[in-house]
């Protein structure tokens, strides 16, 4: 069964933001290549849901690495995969 993947609103705004950062500082070229990355993510997501690493604190949360600095932060509701932030990694060192 494929899941359909649904992003929040603040996950939108922050893709948009990283995009544009990228788009900055290097050019079309580095924008693509995380839109790409991205790409792929949500449609390992649409048939894998469960793949994320589950949170130790909220066991409805998972992350799901993008790259070395930026993961996917959803839940699995019934058959959708809601992307609830897109976050740069750095910020959630040690425990989640």
């Amino acid at each position: 069964m494929a899941y359909e993947v649904v992003w929040s609103d603040p996950a939108k705004e922050n893709y948009r933001n990283r995009i544009a950062d990228l788009m900055n500082a290097g050019g079309d070229g580095a924008a693509d290549r995380f839109a790409e990355a991205i790409f792929k993510k949500t449609t390992l997501l649409e048939r894998n849901p469960y793949i994320g690493v589950r949170s130790e604190f909220i066991t409805s949360l998972r992350r799901l690495l993008v790259d070395d600095r930026y993961a996917l932060f959803y839940t699995v509701l019934r058959n959708e995969v809601i992307v609830l932030n897109l976050a740069d990694t750095r910020r959630f060192r040690g425990k989640w």
